[in-house]
């Protein structure tokens, strides 16, 4: 009983580690984020004040054939960003090729330069990639979904809260607490198959 409960959390953990390791990949392309020359991840986090601009670039390089599109939104209907420039605004998605397919080892590189807008003061926003590819002839393919930044838009005239200390930079597991876990882990099923 215990060592299939012992195999059982060490599946999950083993999962969760590698769902966190390869977010940013598909089959179809490798896809890499920066924020304000920070690559990503971990998610990067900042304070900004209404209209103070920053960056995001992705990078994709393809492994296979496909048309796709890529953008940055937000959940919710408030629109937390504008874009100032880049290949699309914000919350839209931009078709690269919509008529046509690119070629596997052609790489790309898009920036965009956002600003906080005051719909969302005095709290974090996501800013979530999302870019989608459809290899030649299917019309569903493979998107690769992840959250780029947290950004907190400060209030006008009011200073931002501080954040805690030891606030966790991404959710989830992060690579020293799972190995940990894991070790545990295995002292604990090995101390039960000695008895």
């Amino acid at each position: 009983m215990l060592k299939t409960a012992f195999l059982i959390i060490a599946l999950l953990l083993s999962q969760t580690l590698v769902a966190q390791a390869i977010s940013n990949q598909s089959e179809y392309a490798e896809v890499t984020a920066y924020v304000n020359g920070q690559k990503v991840p971990p998610i990067y986090k900042n304070r900004l004040k209404v209209g103070e601009p920053f960056d995001v670039e992705v990078a994709i390089e393809l492994k296979k054939d496909a048309s796709f599109g890529i953008g940055l939104s937000s959940p919710g209907k408030t629109q937390p960003f504008v874009a100032e420039s880049g290949p699309g605004g914000f919350d839209e998605t931009f078709h690269v090729s919509p008529s046509g397919y690119r070629k596997a080892g052609e790489k790309f590189d898009f920036k965009w330069r956002l600003k906080p807008t005051d719909a969302w003061t005095g709290g974090s926003a996501p800013i979530t990639l999302d870019a989608s590819f459809t290899p030649p002839g299917k019309s569903i393919g493979d998107t690769v979904t992840f959250t780029v930044a947290s950004i907190y838009i400060e209030p006008p005239g009011g200073a931002a809260p501080p954040q805690p200390a030891g606030t966790p930079r991404q959710p989830g597991l992060d690579l020293a607490s799972a190995l940990t876990a894991l070790v545990g882990l295995g002292a604990l099923g090995a101390s039960v198959r000695r008895r």
